[in-house]
């Protein structure tokens, strides 16, 4: 249980991803690295995340999941090309990277 206190208080009770409100009760642990990607359940690679965030993660690098994550947020004049598209993703923040 201390592990669990230990992710949440990283980003002071909130989601890592969308920034909602979290407690031990209704947070999960997201492999930032995913094992599956030979990460590891190490507290440097864990992130509270809210159970909507975690599963649409699943096993994405943190730049795949951003693309997915803000897909809806970009404006039709950032998706004239793959340049500009991954130049205004790339300006996106997860609520952990903003703090």
């Amino acid at each position: 249980m201390a592990k669990k206190h230990s992710i949440l208080n990283k980003t002071a009770g909130h989601c890592a991803y969308c920034g909602c409100t979290l407690n031990v009760q209704n947070m999960t642990r997201d492999h930032v690295v995913a094992k599956s990607r030979g990460g590891t359940s190490d507290i440097d690679n864990l992130m509270p995340a809210c159970r909507s965030c975690n599963l649409l993660k699943g096993d994405d690098t943190l730049d795949s999941f951003r693309l997915r994550f803000f897909w809806d947020t970009l404006h039709p004049s950032d998706l004239v090309t793959y340049d500009s598209m991954v130049k205004a993703i790339s300006k996106k923040k997860f609520y952990f990277e903003g703090r």
